[in-house]
């Protein structure tokens, strides 16, 4: 699945988009959806909105925990910057795609990421094979 605006450096990132680009690829049919580091909000929230459509989740290295702080780590100064109201480009991971970031972007993906560590098996049931669990 190619997300929307991958790689744009005049649209905003936004986790939701890639939510709905995820919802509207299953639709109407059965999946088993492999996403990886941010991917797997935007997969996690897509399996609780379409349990008849995904019956499968892997998530690979799932962000969790972050804050702005977590810009610094890539772009020193990114944290500073992006309070200040600029935009930065996210340096893609290999095999993926830059990103245009600020800080509502940021903060919106902050907003709607599911906590990993609170979800339960009836969050998910039936996504959950008992022989998992």
């Amino acid at each position: 699945l190619l997300y929307r605006n991958p790689g744009s450096r005049h649209v905003p990132w936004n986790v939701s988009e890639w939510r709905e680009d995820i919802e509207k690829r299953v639709d109407g049919n059965e999946w088993v959806v492999i996403a990886s580091s941010a991917g797997c909000h935007a997969a996690l929230n897509a399996a609780k909105n379409r349990q008849n459509n995904i019956k499968g989740l892997f998530l690979f290295c799932p962000g969790v925990s972050l804050t702005f702080n977590y810009v610094n780590t890539l772009i020193p100064g990114g944290s500073d910057a992006l309070q200040s109201g600029r935009s930065l480009i996210h340096p893609a991971s290999r095999g993926g795609h830059e990103a245009l970031i600020n800080r509502e972007c940021l903060q919106h993906y902050l907003d709607v990421s599911e906590s990993l560590n609170s979800c339960t098996k009836t969050d998910f049931w039936p996504l959950l094979d008992a022989s998992f669990v």
